[in-house]
């Protein structure tokens, strides 16, 4: 079944607030490894190069 116009802009959208995130988080993580964000708890973790096999999403 096609998708509804209102899916394909749903999709769209979050595909731009991915990409805003990603610089936003690149332009604080500047090396690869774990960074800690000023919210108590949250971190992010940078790599420059991965392998399809080392894909995971996780959560704290």
């Amino acid at each position: 079944m096609a998708k509804t116009h209102t899916e394909l802009l749903a999709e769209e959208q979050t595909r731009l607030e991915t990409l805003r995130l990603a610089k936003l988080i690149g332009a604080h993580v500047t090396r690869d490894g774990t960074a800690e964000s000023p919210i108590q708890g949250l971190y992010f973790n940078r790599y420059s190069r991965t392998e399809p096999s080392d894909y995971m999403h996780t959560m704290q």
